[in-house]
């Protein structure tokens, strides 16, 4: 067993107590139409990118649903909008947690180009 000192240092995220995984997450309708404008346009360059931003989609969305405050804040006033980077694409998913124990994806957008309004 390796000492704690051998032991590589991970990005640690913190993970709250009272955290519960969210019952059911939706894309809201401007967030369905950035999937499926960014999923085209990756098919453009190459057939079949698209549905590999598409699976990395539905990955984000799992880590969202079973850790939904895991994420960072959009802003440090609103407990309720989070985002998180997507790991092979570069894009950022944002997304709105909901009293009900819901949340809906409201934007997917590239770093660079900032989201569309």
């Amino acid at each position: 067993m390796p000492k704690k000192d051998k032991i590589p240092k991970i990005g640690i995220i913190r993970i709250y107590k009272s955290q519960k995984p969210l019952t059911y997450l939706h894309f809201d309708e401007k967030g369905r139409l950035q999937l499926l404008e960014v999923a085209d346009f990756l098919d453009s360059i190459r057939d079949g990118l698209g549905e590999e931003f598409i699976d990395e989609i539905e990955d984000a969305f799992e880590k969202i649903k079973s850790t939904p405050k895991t994420w960072k804040k959009v802003d440090k006033e609103s407990e309720e909008r989070r985002y998180g980077p997507t790991k092979k694409f570069d894009f950022v998913v944002v997304y709105e947690l909901y009293d009900d124990g819901t949340g809906g994806v409201t934007d997917i957008y590239h770093p660079r180009k900032g989201p569309k309004d």
